[in-house]
């Protein structure tokens, strides 16, 4: 992780999270306090980016409008319309090999994340199925 302001790489991350529940960082440079989702387009959005990436892929992949956007999210119209402008108003070309890099590394992580959440309920149930000799279908 880089610092937003000065670009350092001293960042050290500090225990408290967001109310969003996203991690905080501090630089040990120039002070600046910022979280993960700082610096980016979506930094103030009111939604987490996963909603709001699922919006814009239905938008465009589905050729939905925004009328049935909103019914499918019970988003009014106009965060939807903000969302996807948001997504247009990208400030910085970045090269494409750093892109992937930051892209693996960001699926790499939530991946991990993931994994550490459902594993303990995956084997809690594979442990009842096999407990209770239920596990034909598996």
């Amino acid at each position: 992780m880089r610092c937003i302001e000065c670009g350092a790489e001293e960042v050290s991350e500090r225990p408290e999270r967001t109310a969003r529940g996203y991690r905080r960082f501090r630089c040990r440079v120039c002070g600046k306090q910022f979280n993960e989702r700082g610096g980016g387009i979506l930094n103030r959005a009111q939604y987490p980016s996963d909603v709001i990436a699922l919006v814009v892929f239905w938008r465009l992949r589905y050729k939905l409008s925004l009328r049935d956007l909103t019914e499918m999210f019970l988003m009014p119209w106009h965060d939807i319309w903000g969302s996807v402008q948001r997504i247009g108003a990208v400030k910085a070309v970045v090269p494409a090999a750093e892109l992937i890099t930051r892209l693996r590394a960001e699926y790499a992580e939530a991946s991990a994340r993931i994994s550490q959440m459902i594993t303990p309920r995956v084997t809690r149930w594979l442990g009842g199925a096999a407990a209770t000799g239920s596990n034909k279908g598996l």
